[in-house]
């Protein structure tokens, strides 16, 4: 699963920006995975997770947490993104402990993700690598929007949102929290990361 790859920014804009996707393996232990899945995400709320979800009952930011955990069945794919190293650390230990026996990707700066994991005292196996955008790169949207739009990885938040949103925080009709959690709904995998949505929407409205 590697669609968490594609978030653009900066390398200095990165710092409190991480996701883990859990997923059973299909035909090898999918069956009775539900529970291990649940456990996961139980533990993303423990570890302070800014966003988590899965994707057939959307995230926690638009629904009820709780709702989002018990919707989950054998083989569901769930995710959660975190804004803090520490976090990240804390929940790879105690993945690490419990062994869940499920498949776990991290995405992030190769070397955070690195570090977090020595922490960890993991040693990952695989690593994936986005090689960027290719083709007419002109066409594309401005930069401070793709911020945004790629964080969400199936490509479900539109820059026409993304421009409501900036318009409507510029009008005074809206917060920047608020703001994020319109942007987070479309993605219900879970992986719009709050935190840095504000921040990336603040540097946006102060240029106007």
């Amino acid at each position: 699963m590697t669609h968490s790859l594609h978030r653009e920014g900066s390398p200095d804009d990165f710092y409190d920006d991480f996701t883990i996707i859990c997923m059973a393996a299909k035909g090898y232990n999918d069956k009775g995975s539900q529970d291990k899945l649940r456990r996961f995400l139980r533990l993303a709320m423990k570890h302070n997770a800014v966003n988590f979800g899965n994707m057939e009952a959307g995230s926690a930011l638009v629904g009820n947490p709780e709702d989002i955990i018990e919707a989950v069945h054998d083989a569901t794919t769930v995710q959660a993104t975190f804004a803090s190293e520490d976090d990240l650390v804390h929940i790879l230990q105690d993945l690490h402990a419990e062994d869940l026996g499920m498949s776990i990707v991290v995405q992030g700066l190769i070397e955070k993700v690195e570090e977090c994991c020595q922490k960890a005292d993991l040693v990952p196996h695989t690593w994936n690598h986005s090689l960027g955008v290719w083709g007419k790169k002109e066409k594309l949207p401005p930069q401070d929007i793709r911020e945004i739009t790629t964080m969400c990885g199936h490509g479900m938040v539109s820059v026409s949102l993304v421009n409501k949103m900036v318009s409507d925080i510029c009008k005074g009709k809206i917060d920047y929290q608020k703001a994020a959690k319109i942007l987070a709904k479309p993605c219900i995998c879970g992986f719009i990361n709050p935190v840095r949505a504000e921040r990336i929407l603040k540097r946006m409205v102060e240029k106007i």
